[in-house]
């Protein structure tokens, strides 16, 4: 194992915890390639239609001198999460198991997937990858490199095979159709070739994502609760406290209020999988008892003072955690 472990648990300020190296090693367990390969059934925004199995071509570091090598079991991704999400939390000043709990959340930690076509609906979805970007996302943070955190080189391995990669149309999918308009032919196209380079680049997918966490926290002096918020339901909602932003979200949202509760929602199951290590939780918020492994979290408990206290139970009170 000793080849591919760059645990950096005790050098990074920001590091993951013992607990969370071992939820992410226990997720992503053994020598299968759920992790890495599936199939969600049809894309949606692809024309024709395509219902394949994806594959994440991921490279790892490695000590080889002759450079990378391809990861190819759920122990050896499992041990590259690691390194990334220690890597870019620290670049960017992010506690790393909040960006893996959101990930998990997100994806469950699976490289390769993508929300799959919805028979008969009004609403489809461009979300991929460990993060589940949807395209503009993408091109706002990666391609367009709004947050000034990506290379040239970093930015080409996204946008290969693109067409009109720096056009901001060439991510716009359009309506619910079936087939795409002629306006939007690019981006139908784009969509499948998108989806292979974000998956592809994990490491890079997790980088824009503690990105783009840094840029929403600096909104609320890294309030993980409000910066949480901000991500899932956007960042002009975001204010110095938790109720604040919930409040002008509410506010600014009243015809939908379903929308205010998926975004507190996605806060609660952040922090449940933060803390809450015998899903608790699950049985009182809606969220299910399974919406994570039973027994598994991140360490952070009511016991340990600073950043990493939850207070998670009595009461729940996520308005005074931060993000570093």
């Amino acid at each position: 194992m000793a080849d591919f472990n760059y645990n950096f648990s005790g050098k990074y300020a920001n590091a993951l915890t013992e607990e969370g190296e071992h939820f992410i090693r226990k997720v992503c367990k053994g020598t299968e390639t759920k992790m890495i390969s599936g199939n969600n059934g049809r894309m949606p925004y692809t024309d024709p239609p395509i219902n394949k199995t994806w594959t994440a071509n991921m490279k790892r570091p490695t000590n080889n001198p002759l450079g990378f090598s391809m990861i190819t079991t759920g122990e050896e991704y499992a041990e590259a999460l690691i390194y990334w999400f220690n890597k870019y939390a620290e670049e960017f000043s992010i506690d790393a198991n909040v960006v893996a709990a959101q990930a998990y959340c997100e994806s469950h930690l699976k490289a390769w997937i993508y929300v799959k076509y919805i028979n008969n609906s009004s609403w489809q979805s461009t979300a991929s990858g460990i993060s589940q970007f949807l395209m503009g996302t993408a091109y706002e943070i990666m391609i367009k490199n709004s947050k000034g955190a990506f290379t040239q080189d970093e930015i080409n391995r996204i946008t290969v095979g693109l067409t009109a990669p720096y056009d901001v149309n060439s991510y716009s999918v359009g309506g619910n159709t079936e087939h795409p308009s002629k306006i939007n032919q690019i981006a139908w196209n784009n969509r499948p070739i998108l989806h292979q380079n974000l998956i592809d680049n994990t490491d890079l997918v997790i980088k824009a994502q503690c990105a783009y966490l840094n840029s929403i926290a600096k909104r609320c002096d890294s309030l993980t609760s409000s910066t949480l918020f901000g991500y899932s339901r956007g960042p002009d909602y975001v204010k110095d406290s938790y109720p604040k932003t919930v409040a002008d979200c509410t506010y600014r949202t009243q015809s939908n209020p379903k929308y205010v509760q998926e975004g507190l929602n996605y806060v609660l199951r952040i922090f449940g999988v933060l803390g809450d290590k015998d899903n608790l939780l699950g049985g009182k918020s809606g969220l299910g008892k399974d919406y994570k492994p039973l027994g598994l979290f991140f360490g952070y408990n009511n016991t340990k003072v600073g950043p990493k206290n939850l207070k998670l139970y009595d009461p729940f009170n996520p308005f005074n955690t931060t993000l570093g």
